[in-house]
């Protein structure tokens, strides 16, 4: 195989080949080695091509360019094998490759040979300022309350096992996530309405994942709890907050839109899983 593992020591030399996907946090993160992943570039010394697998199996991203037909194979035969592998069996099958269109666009189909894949768009949002007097929004009989190791231990709360699973989607660990990561509930008597996380904290920089419980949809929880996170975020000095959406989400970008966002970019994606 062509392909070889890089060392996080040599991080550093793929700043350059990876700067097109700037926009995606994640990157930064692994290259700042915060995230954990496996990397693996064609030439460890003067790399032209990127592969970067996050430890969570759901998202791939590659970065720089290529038209050799063989180490595009082997990009796909190493998907192959890290699909296969024990840790990506107790994961969803499914994955999203992220890439550049002006340079890998040409190559999908390749790349994707073997694959059951579905093209797709997403957009992605920046958001630097809390809406005004959000706080008002909240209903008496609703608490507004920190994700801390109190509330993540509080198994008798509704939807306690739904919030800890999206900590552990974007968080290698629950340590991790108190650690380095922050995020708000709202609570109604003993249910979990919804909350929304900081993700791939890195510098001044996040992003926003955020879920409702269906029966609490559509009653201004999500724009509270956003705006609760974005008002902490300022207050601990990070300014890029990131918000990315599938385009087909309606709620989602007008969310993003409500709470001041402006849209950076609409990019596409590949869904795939391998036959």
């Amino acid at each position: 195989m062509s392909l070889s593992l890089v060392p996080p020591t040599d991080y550093s030399k793929l700043q350059r080949i990876c700067a097109p996907l700037d926009n995606h946090l994640a990157v930064a993160a692994i290259l700042a080695g915060e995230t954990p992943a496996q990397v693996y570039v064609d030439d460890v010394a003067s790399p032209t091509v990127a592969l970067l697998l996050p430890w969570n199996g759901h998202r791939v991203f590659l970065a720089g360019a290529t038209n050799d037909q063989r180490l595009i194979a082997d990009i796909r035969e190493l998907l192959r094998a890290a699909r296969s592998s024990p840790s990506s069996l107790r994961n969803p099958s499914d994955f999203l490759i992220y890439y550049v269109p002006s340079t890998w666009e040409a190559n999908l189909a390749v790349l994707c040979q073997g694959m059951e894949t579905t093209p797709a768009m997403r957009q992605y949002y920046t958001l630097a300022h809390a809406p005004p007097d959000w706080q008002r929004l909240l209903p008496a009989t609703w608490q507004l309350r920190r994700v801390d190791a109190g509330l993540l231990a509080e198994h008798e709360l509704k939807y306690l096992p739904e919030l800890i699973e999206e900590v552990h989607a974007e968080a290698p660990s629950r340590e991790d996530f108190l650690a380095h990561k922050f995020g708000y509930c709202l609570q109604e008597d003993q249910t979990l309405i919804g909350w929304c996380l900081s993700e791939y904290n890195h510098a001044d920089r996040c992003e926003v994942g955020i879920a409702t419980a269906p029966e609490y949809r559509r009653r201004g929880g999500a724009f509270i709890l956003a705006s609760a996170l974005i008002a902490h975020a300022l207050e601990v000095r990070i300014t890029h907050i990131g918000w990315h959406c599938w385009s087909r989400n309606t709620a989602s970008s007008l969310l993003a839109q409500k709470l001041g966002g402006s849209l950076a970019a609409e990019y596409p994606v590949r869904l795939c899983r391998f036959s």
